[in-house]
């Protein structure tokens, strides 16, 4: 059995990429009044958080309310309600 390859991107440069990632989406996506909002840049830091726990996890089973409360010590029924405020 041989090993698996060496990764190609080391953790801090997948996190600067998804960083740059979601503030490019907020500046060129949303309005100036939802890429300023704290729900829209607290959703879009979720999806970062959650590529990130995802790669320290690689294969294991997680829900998004297990990373929200991993990553963010948040009520994951909190955060879910922050959709609301963007619709």
């Amino acid at each position: 059995m041989s090993d698996p390859p060496e990764p190609m991107f080391d953790r801090t440069e997948v996190m600067v990429a998804l960083n740059e990632g979601a503030n490019l989406v907020l500046e060129e996506l949303f309005t100036v009044e939802h890429s300023t909002s704290i729900a829209a840049r607290s959703l879009v830091d979720l999806v970062v958080n959650s590529g990130l726990y995802l790669l320290d996890h690689p294969g294991q089973p997680v829900s998004l309310d297990e990373i929200i409360e991993a990553c963010w010590g948040e009520d994951p029924s909190v955060v879910r309600g922050w959709v609301s405020e963007l619709t």
